[in-house]
C-alpha cells in the first residue's frame, strides 16, 4: 500500500433516537411513489414503543427492534452522508478519498491530511443540520500509511490501527516486503461474546451436557462465520479455549464433589463434550477440536 492514508473513524451518537421524521419523509418521497406505503410508514413512525404496558411516543427517531427501522435509518444516512460525500465533498478533495459506512458507523480515508482535517470539521456541521452528532470518543484522524513499514530496518513510527465492525484493521508486511491490510477480532468484540456465553451458562447450569454442547457449538460456529478471516486463527482459537474453560467451570459448580468424583480425562474424550475448532472463511480448520 503506497501513499499516505489517513482514515477518520466516526460513530453517530444515539443515531436511531435522533432520525428526523420530517427529513425522513422527504427522503422517502424522493424515491417512493406509493402513497399507501408512505402513509403506512408514517403511522409506524408515530406508533411509539410499549414498555411494561406504557406507550412512549417520540417526535424523532425510529423504534429500535422494529423490522423496518434499519432500512429507514440507512435511507436517512444515505442522503445525509453518503450522497453528500460523493456529490459534494469528494469532488473538492485534493487527492484520493473514499467513505465506507455500515449503519451508523463509517470510516473515511484520505491521501491528503488537509482533506481529512477538513472532512472532520464539515461532517460535524453536516450531521448537526439533520439533528445528528458524532461520538467524540470514537472520532479520530489516524495515520494509516504503508510507507512507514517499507525498508529493511524496523520502523521508528508504526502505522496506527483502528477498529471497525468488530475488527481491528492494521498494516502488516509479508516476507516478500509487500504491505497488506490485516484484520483480527477486536478485544471488545471477543469479550462481549465471552460474557454472553458465560451469562447463558449461568442461566442454564443444570441443563443436560449434550444440550449445553449443542448451544455452545452453534454460538461458536456463528462467531467463526463472522470473524473467520485470514490471520484470525489465533484469536478464534483462544476464544474457543476460553469457552471450554467456562463450560468446565460451570459443570464443576453443579456439585461440591465434582473434583473428586468426575473423571475429566474420560469426559474429555466423549464426542458430546467437544467444541468445534476455530475455522476461517471457506470451511478451513485452524487447530483441532478442544478436548
Amino acid at each position: 500500500m503506497g501513499g499516505s492514508h489517513r482514515p477518520i473513524i466516526d460513530n453517530v451518537v444515539g443515531y436511531f433516537d435522533h432520525v428526523g421524521h420530517d427529513w425522513l419523509r422527504k427522503f422517502l418521497r424522493h424515491r417512493v411513489n406509493d402513497g399507501g406505503l408512505l402513509r403506512l410508514i408514517d403511522k409506524w413512525l408515530k406508533a411509539g414503543v410499549m414498555e411494561n404496558g406504557v406507550v412512549t411516543r417520540a417526535e424523532d427517531g425510529t423504534p429500535q427492534g422494529g423490522p423496518a427501522s434499519p432500512v429507514l435509518a440507512n435511507v436517512y444516512l444515505h442522503y445525509v452522508l453518503d450522497l453528500w460525500f460523493e456529490k459534494r465533498f469528494k469532488k473538492s478533495c485534493r487527492r484520493w478519498a473514499e467513505l465506507t459506512r455500515y449503519c451508523d458507523d463509517f470510516v473515511a480515508a484520505f491521501q491528503d491530511r488537509e482533506d481529512a482535517e477538513r472532512f472532520r470539521r464539515e461532517v460535524e456541521e453536516r450531521l448537526a443540520a439533520f439533528g445528528l452528532q458524532v461520538a467524540p470518543e470514537k472520532t479520530a484522524v489516524l495515520l494509516f500509511d504503508g510507507n512507514l513499514l517499507k525498508g529493511k530496518r524496523r520502523p521508528e513510527n508504526r502505522p496506527a490501527a483502528f477498529t471497525f465492525l468488530g475488527f481491528v484493521h492494521y498494516l502488516t508486511k509479508t516476507s516478500a516486503g509487500k504491505v497488506n491490510i490485516a484484520r483480527k477480532p477486536s478485544p471488545k468484540s471477543r469479550e462481549r461474546f465471552l460474557q454472553a456465553v458465560a451469562a447463558w451458562l449461568r442461566a442454564n447450569m443444570h441443563r443436560r451436557v449434550w444440550e449445553q454442547q449443542a448451544h455452545l457449538t452453534r454460538a461458536l460456529n456463528g462467531h467463526y462465520e463472522y470473524f473467520g478471516l485470514r490471520l484470525c486463527g489465533p484469536p478464534l482459537s483462544t476464544v474457543c479455549w476460553r469457552v471450554y474453560r467456562q463450560w468446565r467451570w460451570t459443570l464443576r459448580r453443579r456439585s461440591q464433589k465434582a473434583r473428586q468424583t468426575c473423571d475429566w480425562a474420560t469426559l474429555d474424550a466423549k464426542p458430546w463434550f467437544q467444541l468445534p475448532p476455530a475455522s476461517f472463511g471457506g470451511g478451513g480448520v485452524l487447530g483441532s477440536p478442544v478436548r
